[in-house]
């Protein structure tokens, strides 16, 4: 066998594969979008194993939220109804823009929100609540209770919610009130 017959027949496989390709592209677009997905969400994975600095539950979960801003943010999406990096930042708290952020992304990271583009304007993102988010809601529930308890006396300028007393005697179907109201809200937006 020639060098050239050697060449010839060892390309044979590339001009099959090129062949193929070429009247198979969007099969190969689906499969590089899939080998794509997989490896993000490999080393997504990963990330998010490594983001944990423990494996008591309390811990983790305060790993995600035990920050200074996180409970803020998902405070002004359920009762303020904010849902644009705009609205955020005009808000009281005054988060920096940097913070804000970061922690968006990594709140859409653990899929406590989601982002999504405003229907009459791309350039603007809409962040939601979604399901495991809105989990949340009893916690921040007990916390506004725990602060009208325990903080309100030395922090009498602190807003108490008018119908905190309410909440507290209903709670179970408070929460439910509160999610119901998110989520017709959440569903306006993107009418």
């Amino acid at each position: 066998m020639t060098k050239n017959t050697f060449i010839a027949q060892s390309a044979y496989p590339f001009r099959m594969l090129i062949f193929f390709c070429s009247h198979n592209l969007t099969f190969i677009l689906q499969v590089k979008q899939i080998i794509i997905t997989f490896v993000l969400q490999a080393i997504n994975n990963t990330a998010m194993k490594d983001f944990f600095r423990s494996k008591c539950p309390i811990t983790s979960g305060l790993d995600i939220f035990g920050d200074k801003w996180t409970l803020v943010i998902i405070k002004q999406m359920l009762f303020e109804e904010k849902s644009t990096f705009k609205d955020f930042t005009d808000s009281q708290e005054a988060i920096a823009t940097n913070i804000l952020s970061s922690r968006l992304k990594q709140l859409e990271t653990f899929e406590i929100i989601n982002k999504n583009t405003h229907p009459d304007n791309k350039k603007t993102k809409i962040y939601t609540l979604t399901d495991k988010g809105l989990s949340f809601t009893p916690i921040l529930i007990e916390l506004m209770l725990w602060s009208k308890n325990n903080i309100h006396e030395i922090h009498p300028s602190m807003n108490i919610h008018p119908d905190l007393d309410e909440i507290k005697k209903h709670k179970k179907q408070s929460v439910k009130r509160i999610i119901e109201s998110y989520n017709k809200f959440k569903e306006s937006l993107f009418k």
